[in-house]
């Protein structure tokens, strides 16, 4: 979430220390994803990279945190979308964007990526 009064890039850095021990200070956007329908709601996520040096990582609600390689992400038990989003946030290129539909519930209908400039009318004029 971000604090009143602050950044977005600021609150993805604030987050990731307070989550996981990490300070990166040089965050990258990778990509905004809309969530239209989760829970009733709609969100906005940020997607950021970053590198850090550090590989030791703490969690302040109790959870175990681990680093992975990239190779075994298939097998291991993560939200929907993270197949689709990892692949473009560890790519290069510009941002991406995304919205992804719910059913006003946790339940996913739709993932779509904007990859044209998709921001007025159609070709022939009309909405």
């Amino acid at each position: 979430h971000v604090e009143e009064g602050e950044g977005i890039r600021a609150a993805a850095r604030r987050e990731l220390r307070e989550e996981t021990g990490l300070d990166v200070p040089e965050l990258v956007l990778r990509g905004v994803v809309h969530e239209a329908g989760l829970l009733g709601h709609s969100y906005v996520v940020f997607v950021f990279t970053g590198r850090t040096r550090r590989r030791e990582v703490t969690s302040s609600e109790g959870l175990t945190l681990r680093w992975h390689p990239i190779s075994e992400l298939s097998s291991l038990p993560l939200v929907h979308d993270v197949a689709a989003l990892l692949p473009r946030a560890l790519g290069g290129g510009d941002p991406f964007f995304v919205t992804e539909r719910y059913d006003g519930g946790d339940r996913p209908l739709s993932l779509h990526f904007d990859d044209a400039l998709d921001d007025g009318p159609d070709d022939d004029g009309s909405s």
